[in-house]
């Protein structure tokens, strides 16, 4: 039903060819082949919805160009998308994700595929891997050229293995007056020749011997401007990615607050279960079912889950202990949504009521997070603001006894707060959970007031970590995640350590081990100069 002519074929072709009878010959899969690559396959209405707006990748290529401010006469941006990766003697392939940065460039979601962008022309085209009949057999039909020009905001959609001729149509152009491939990096560079395929030599490689692209053809390959400046255009988000965002977050909503529905079930005048039947993993399955009901099938991170003690791991993922006996639950998740993350963190009491210790912890951690919110505005560094963030936390445990024998300014210099808040405040958020933070607004030397885990060094890629090294701007998106932490294996050293043993009174401290830890962790969007800024994750409760 609702299916033409040419699908119908190929419905009657596929059953045929999965019987066990069916006569396996070279007619067989011709008709096959040769119905696949019809131009006239329609599939039935409202299979691939198309969204109310596109994904404004043309944009986000127009602005990546103009400030690499090429002065070649030609110019062209190319990004291969994240590969099909099968693990060594293994037919199932690693699960999907897709690079951030072609998809910012392109809005598409698929693997094997290619894009340039022709800087002069202003044209983005998009090169798809061909029709497989075999594949389609597993998997069903892939979307089509036409239906990706209708779905995404790119000139045209070419099939992959048209890009090298497409290429060396464009180098032709540039024998006489030069020009640029701009490419992330030297992993990333186009195609080889085909008469550089038997040479033995990696893409890199034959791009240094300058086969088919570099000084031979006139063409340079530049591969130190792109990365830095898609990240640069990153960092502030548009109105599109701002909703992608929005939407992430209100689906995070839904599930945390399901969480919070089946502790209730443990409570109350009739509950309907007991606490002792419940652990950490039952949690993240309602968390993460939820997404999954409400269209976000992936998470933006693994779901830290953790009760307890359990707390005290700031990126626990075990997710598996029991929730008897236990004071506090943490939950830091988030799904994500058309690859925009989302990252909230909710800690508060398993059984409802809290313990005098862990309130008044959580009290501490509540009012780091407010005041530094309140400064996350247009103008303002973020380097300062962790670093009131610190401060806060020292006054706090010197006011609960687990700091003593000196002053606020004494323990905050001396850095024995970094035993309890051994973190950044918070990330940038986007396309990547710990999304890229662009150009940094500082010197990005040592600061002896910072931690070595948050503020000297960084994590996966540079241009990546948990401190941001920027003064806040108009769009920028951040979260502000302050926590305090009773870590054993952390805390302990210090105890130890002659420059910080004196300022932590360990009889005190023995009180809040079973605290284990507290996070808050929200999502802000930086609004315009002198407009504050508006907390995203503002209607996801604190608790239960």
């Amino acid at each position: 039903m609702g299916l033409s002519t040419t699908t119908t074929t190929i419905a009657m072709v596929t059953k045929r060819a999965l019987h066990p009878s069916a006569a396996r010959d070279s007619t067989q899969h011709l008709t096959l082949l040769l119905t696949l690559s019809s131009s006239s396959i329609t599939l039935p209405p409202g299979t691939h919805p198309t969204p109310a707006t596109k994904y404004p990748s043309k944009t986000h290529c127009i602005n990546v160009s103009s400030r690499i401010s090429p002065t070649a006469p030609r110019s062209l941006i190319y990004l291969p998308s994240q590969r099909t990766i099968y693990p060594p003697y293994s037919d199932q392939p690693t699960p999907f994700r897709q690079l951030r940065h072609f998809y910012y460039l392109s809005g598409c979601d698929l693997p094997d595929c290619h894009l340039t962008y022709d800087v002069q022309k202003q044209k983005l085209t998009l090169y798809i891997p061909p029709l497989d009949p075999r594949e389609v057999l597993w998997t069903g039909m892939p979307k089509g050229k036409v239906e990706l020009m209708e779905e995404l905001d790119v000139d045209e959609v070419r099939f992959s293995d048209e890009l090298r001729a497409d290429l060396d149509e464009w180098v032709s152009g540039c024998y006489t007056a030069g020009g640029v491939v701009y490419c992330l990096d030297k992993k990333s560079l186009p195609p080889p020749p085909p008469e550089a395929a038997g040479m033995g030599l990696d893409e890199c490689a034959l791009a240094e011997q300058g086969w088919g692209w570099t000084a031979m053809r006139g063409v340079v390959i530049d591969t130190a401007k792109l990365l830095p400046t898609i990240n640069d255009c990153r960092v502030c988000k548009d109105s599109h990615e701002i909703s992608l965002l929005r939407k992430a977050i209100s689906i995070t909503r839904r599930a945390h607050i399901s969480v919070m529905d089946l502790l209730r079930t443990t409570h109350g005048p009739n509950p309907k279960r007991s606490i002792t039947t419940l652990n950490e993993s039952h949690l993240e399955a309602t968390f993460t079912s939820t997404c999954i009901s409400l269209h976000a099938r992936t998470q933006a991170y693994e779901p830290i889950v953790c009760s307890g003690r359990n707390c005290a791991t700031l990126h626990y993922t075990s997710n598996s202990a029991p929730l008897a006996g236990k004071q506090l639950l943490l939950i830091d998740a988030g799904c994500e949504f058309h690859n925009y993350a989302s990252d909230i963190t909710r800690t508060y009491p398993l059984s409802g009521t809290w313990t005098p210790a862990a309130k008044a912890v959580y009290d501490i951690v509540d009012r780091m997070q407010s005041h530094c919110i309140a400064r996350t505005i247009a103008g303002v560094s973020w380097r300062e603001t962790h670093l009131l963030a610190a401060r806060l936390a020292t006054e706090g445990l010197l006011s609960l006894g687990i700091f003593h024998h000196g002053s606020v300014d004494q323990i905050f210099k001396a850095g024995t707060w970094e035993a309890f808040f051994p973190h950044g405040l918070g990330h940038m958020l986007g396309l990547e959970t710990h999304d890229v933070e662009g150009t940094s607004d500082n010197d990005g030397g040592y600061d002896p007031h910072l931690p070595f885990s948050s503020g000297n060094s960084r994590r996966g890629t540079p241009e990546m970590g948990t401190l941001v090294n920027r003064i806040l701007r108009p769009n920028m998106v951040l979260t502000v995640e302050p926590g305090i932490y009773f870590c054993e294996w952390i805390i302990k050293p210090y105890l130890s350590d002659p420059k910080h043993m004196h300022f932590i009174d360990a009889e005190v401290l023995e009180r809040y081990w079973d605290v284990g830890g507290v996070r808050i962790e929200d999502v802000v969007l930086v609004n315009e100069v002198g407009r504050g800024n508006e907390v995203l994750s503002k209607d996801i409760p604190r608790g239960w």
